[in-house]
């Protein structure tokens, strides 16, 4: 019997192409499917053989079916329903309880196949509390998206699927919090032979550089790091794109940094590890709760990281019993800086002990996990 997976990213895979976040095996862990089918929502995607990576040594299919919309999940799902006919997948995995996930449990439920659905968020806090306290705007078109008709989608996706996977301890409780059946921990897997420090990096150069890789919102809170290194003497990169950026330079103008703050809109996963290397502290204000994938990366490389108080946890998740953490505020993080840059013996101390702490969820450990993940399924529906 072939094993065939069918996926529901969640963007259609042109954005990650675009943004270099093309990974390999993302969809398919130790090789473990012959076929990787992925279903976008949108008019146009990239031609498989472009990103094929993602799929390892299986065969990647790639189908858009049509731009998401609430009205419209009828038509689309009629659309998908007849791929997976054709397709006739031994699981179905879904990126976000969204139609993402609702497309996945409806196919469990309708074809008697396996589903599995990733949360990469706590949707209660990093989404609908956010907005309810000023952090996130959001259009009344999103309001309602968020507040009616995302929470209920939310709720009946957790509660049926077969299994749900969270990137990291928040999104667990969610899940637990809204009934999923079977959840498990993978974190975001993340190669750490790949960003392991060369061993003649040097801990006292005159100007370090800080960096902070993520998205360009204001949940990222960039503008934070960017007033708190105004005073400081070091460079700050930033890597990311989205709809804050030219607000972002424009702030390093005002502040006349502009010539200690380099922005990077895209570069390729493959290539990333190299700019951590190149830095010497990693810092992000991050508005959301759990770990971001940066934050594990920078940790991989043996960086420092300085972190916000979380808004609803003890501590940051992994990093907090190494991080440097303060307020999420131009001050706090400018306090947190300078006592890194001050002491050099500690910004090593805590890189060796943050490595030591990701060297435990090691990409290939995660990646094993995930492929057993499916091969219960898979067996379980024999």
């Amino acid at each position: 019997m072939r094993r065939i997976l069918c996926v529901f990213p969640n963007d259609p895979i042109h954005r990650y192409y675009k943004k270099g976040e093309i990974k390999p095996r993302y969809f398919n862990p130790c090789d473990y499917f012959e076929e990787v089918h992925a279903i976008t929502f949108d008019d146009w995607d990239v031609k498989a053989e472009m990103v094929q990576e993602v799929a390892g040594k299986g065969k990647l299919f790639i189908y858009p079916v049509g731009k998401p919309n609430y009205l419209r999940i009828p038509i689309l799902l009629k659309k998908v329903f007849v791929l997976i006919k054709r397709i006739k997948p031994s699981v179905v995995r879904a990126y976000n309880p969204h139609i993402q996930g609702l497309s996945a449990v409806l196919i469990g439920k309708k074809f008697k196949i396996p589903s599995v659905v990733s949360l990469h968020g706590n949707y209660d806090k990093d989404y609908r509390e956010l907005i309810k306290i000023g952090v996130s705007k959001s259009s009344f078109k999103s309001l309602i998206r968020f507040f009616i008709v995302g929470r209920l989608m939310e709720e009946y996706v957790v509660r049926n699927a077969d299994q749900t996977i969270a990137a990291y301890r928040f999104p667990a409780i969610y899940a637990k919090q809204h009934g999923a059946r079977k959840v498990k921990v993978i974190y975001n897997r993340v190669d750490m032979k790949r960003f392991k420090r060369r061993k003649d990096f040097d801990f006292k150069k005159d100007r370090l550089q800080i960096i902070c890789v993520g998205r360009l919102d204001r949940e990222k809170n960039q503008q934070c790091l960017i007033k708190a290194v105004a005073r400081l003497n070091v460079n700050l990169l930033i890597v990311g794109d989205g709809e804050q950026r030219v607000y972002l330079q424009n702030l390093a103008r005002k502040l006349a940094i502009q010539d200690r703050v380099r922005f990077i809109q895209s570069i390729p996963n493959s290539e990333i590890h190299k700019l951590y290397w190149e830095s010497d502290i990693f810092a992000i204000p991050i508005e959301y709760g759990g770990v971001c994938i940066p934050i594990i990366e920078a940790m991989a490389s043996s960086l420092p990281v300085v972190l916000p108080k979380p808004r609803w946890e003890k501590k940051p998740e992994l990093a907090g019993d190494v991080a440097i953490v303060v307020e999420n505020t131009p001050k706090g993080f400018e306090e947190g800086l300078r006592s890194l840059i001050e002491d050099p013996e500690m910004r090593k101390r805590l890189g060796e002990r943050g490595r030591k702490i990701v060297e435990k969820i090691d990409g290939r450990i995660m990646e094993q996990e995930e492929r057993d993940v499916y091969a219960k399924l898979v067996d379980r529906g024999k």
